[in-house]
């Protein structure tokens, strides 16, 4: 779950790659749902490390945030059609992997995350008896966060 200006959001993902020593590198797809829903895909690496017993990791993430589709939406004036596009996605952050059985792994991170998307309409509106008005306008979604997340490696 994903806390939001205003409502909590989920995140879930699924990343499968190739371990090169150290080095995890892989390529994964999200629903994510906080403030525009989107699918983001992306590229990922992770470098592990070992300290006495622990597992630590880094990782950062690069991709492009999926959103298409269009919607119509009833206005006090008339109607108001959306496009939207998607834009760039980003993250990096740092977590602890912990041992649950021979083969399994439970991660939690702590991660910052940049995701963009646009939305470009066209609102009809009424203006006077037998007049209607077509006002064109484009919004820009920058949403950044930090967030904690649970995940589970299924290997070796």
């Amino acid at each position: 779950m994903v806390a939001g200006a205003l409502n909590p959001a989920a995140d879930f993902r699924v990343t499968t790659g190739i371990r090169w020593k150290k080095w995890d590198f892989g390529m994964g797809i999200a629903f994510d749902e906080y403030k525009v829903p989107s699918n983001p895909i992306y590229v990922q690496a992770r470098r592990k490390m070992q300290w006495r017993k622990w597992h630590p990791f880094v990782f950062g993430s690069l991709g492009y945030n999926y959103k298409s589709g269009s919607d119509t939406v009833m206005t006090w004036f008339g109607n108001k059609v959306n496009q939207y596009r998607g834009g760039l996605f980003t993250e990096a952050g740092i977590g602890l992997a912990l041992k649950v059985r021979k083969k399994e792994r439970l991660f939690i991170s702590l991660y910052q995350s940049y995701k963009r998307s646009s939305s470009t309409s066209q609102e009809s509106r009424w203006a006077g008896p037998g007049s209607i008005i077509t006002v064109p306008s484009t919004e820009i979604n920058r949403m950044n966060r930090l967030g904690i997340r649970v995940g589970w490696f299924f290997g070796k």
